[in-house]
């Protein structure tokens, strides 16, 4: 096959634009037609690894016919988006994904659970398929697999997830500038909004369960995208005693 198209779920996070990034340097280093396309905008924490060309947000598509699609780190074809409607239905669907809720939609299923990110398997499949890990390549799936394990601190890190990342560093994956666009460049409007959201923080359940509230109204107010919103869901975990966080979002238009 020659015509590629690479894509995740909506409202993507680091798991998913660094495994397609990732597998798009792949596939275009070994000579394919690829194209990035995705429902959702790109957090402004993650356009640092987004190449120049062949990346589509909805509703500007790739108009050339994918006979291959890869669909990263989405459980089930309805979390596509808007992008299900490029897919042509004689396209041979690659579902490659770590959740234990994935439905298996895909013409091959390559779901690993026990996986720390999806950029992991995809690493494992670059590996198997000989490809020259190049530092772009490297960068997208440290990118991936730090964001996807909380910066190695959630329970899917483990030892394999390790020597992955460490053997991205060894490829030449530019983890200061990782370091600096995904955790240390914030802009003063995201942190205001940060402010209102803590104002929000209610505990429940024997303190075991904590919630804060992100509304439209604190979005417009702050004139922050939602999309660069992702790592507001770590705040109420990360309490003393806290078992389960929660992020409402308010999703009213």
């Amino acid at each position: 096959h020659q015509r590629f198209l690479v894509t995740t779920h909506v409202r993507s996070d680091g798991d998913g634009i660094g495994s397609e990034v990732a597998l798009y340097h792949a596939l275009v280093g070994i000579g394919k037609e690829v194209s990035i396309a995705n429902d959702s905008p790109t957090p402004q924490m993650y356009k640092f690894i987004i190449p120049p060309e062949g990346v589509y947000i909805y509703p500007q598509f790739p108009k050339d016919r994918a006979e291959v699609v890869f669909a990263l780190d989405s459980p089930n074809r309805e979390r596509l988006g808007k992008t299900q409607e490029i897919i042509p239905q004689d396209a041979v669907i690659i579902n490659i994904d770590h959740h234990i809720s994935n439905e298996y939609f895909g013409t091959v299923n390559w779901v690993a659970e026990d996986m720390c990110a999806t950029g992991e398997i995809i690493l494992n499949l670059l590996k198997g398929m000989d490809v020259d890990i190049t530092a772009d390549i490297a960068t997208a799936l440290y990118v991936s697999m730090v964001t996807d394990t909380g910066r190695f601190t959630h329970s899917n890190t483990t030892p394999a997830c390790l020597r992955a990342a460490a053997f991205l560093l060894e490829r030449g994956a530019r983890h200061e500038e990782i370091s600096k666009n995904v955790y240390n460049t914030n802009s003063f409007n995201l942190i205001q909004l940060h402010a209102q959201v803590l104002n929000t923080l209610s505990l429940h359940a024997g303190n075991r369960i904590a919630t804060i509230w992100m509304t439209r109204e604190m979005l417009e107010n702050t004139n922050v995208n939602a999309i660069d919103t992702q790592e507001f869901a770590d705040i109420p975990v990360s309490i003393d005693g806290v078992t389960v966080g929660v992020l409402f979002r308010d999703m009213t238009k």
